[in-house]
């Protein structure tokens, strides 16, 4: 998974050491960290396909040891969620570039189906086809079709 697995463990430190913190607002804290995948991912595909995977991942591993020294340097509650946020984006841009990148280390045979590209878009229709049935019979060919 990453870095991001720090930050089940900080937050209970976080809770600790800032009393003012209710449960509600120091999981809003972690749950912000892994909203930024939902934010960046899109962008980060295409920062990847700009400077490559090999950079992106060096990239994240750079927002990961500032998010790791910001806390060190000023351990204040806005240093906190700057930290937070750096795990965060820096998460994203390692899940995202990691994938690819695995799959030109590891032998096509060896990789998982989630890694592994599907061939064509017809087999990608037939694999959602399976899945997707509507009520008029036609198993959904057309909103499918529209959805990919």
């Amino acid at each position: 998974m990453g870095f991001v697995d720090i930050v089940g463990i900080t937050t209970s430190y976080v809770k600790n050491d800032f009393s003012h913190l209710t449960d509600t607002m120091v999981n809003l804290i972690s749950l912000s960290c892994f909203l930024w995948f939902l934010v960046l991912s899109i962008p980060t595909g295409m920062l990847m396909n700009r400077i490559g995977r090999k950079k992106t991942v060096l990239l994240s591993f750079a927002f990961h040891v500032l998010a790791m020294c910001l806390p060190l340097v000023a351990y204040d509650f806005t240093a906190i969620l700057i930290a937070f946020a750096l795990i965060g984006i820096g998460n994203t841009l390692l899940q995202v570039s990691l994938n690819p990148l695995v799959t030109d280390v590891v032998a096509n045979d060896k990789l998982t189906l989630t890694v592994k590209r599907l061939p064509s878009h017809r087999h990608r229709h037939k694999v959602y086809n399976k899945f997707v049935q509507f009520p008029d019979g036609t198993g959904g060919q057309k909103q499918i079709y529209h959805l990919l």
